[in-house]
């Protein structure tokens, strides 16, 4: 199954690869790629406003559970009319 949940990275040069959910060798078709790698150095320091850890992925769980999994089109309303 592909995750399209998530924008992954190559992480090409990046000091957080290694524990990063958004690091991957290899493409799969259909996910979602960044075209440049996302981090980037501010004055001399790493950055990477796009990283992906442990914290994120726990939030991001927090999240499917709270929507039961819901996403997208599936969430979506009739945009608020009332039917009656």
């Amino acid at each position: 199954m592909i995750n399209t949940d998530i924008q992954y990275c190559r992480g090409a040069g990046c000091l957080l690869r290694d524990s990063c959910k958004r690091a991957k060798d290899e493409k799969v078709d259909g996910e979602v790629w960044f075209a440049d790698e996302p981090f980037r150095i501010i004055n001399g320091k790493f950055n990477c406003d796009l990283y992906w850890g442990k914290s994120q992925t726990s939030i991001f769980d927090q999240l499917n559970d709270t929507t039961n999994g819901e996403t997208g089109a599936d969430k979506q309303t009739d945009g608020g009319e009332s039917r009656t």
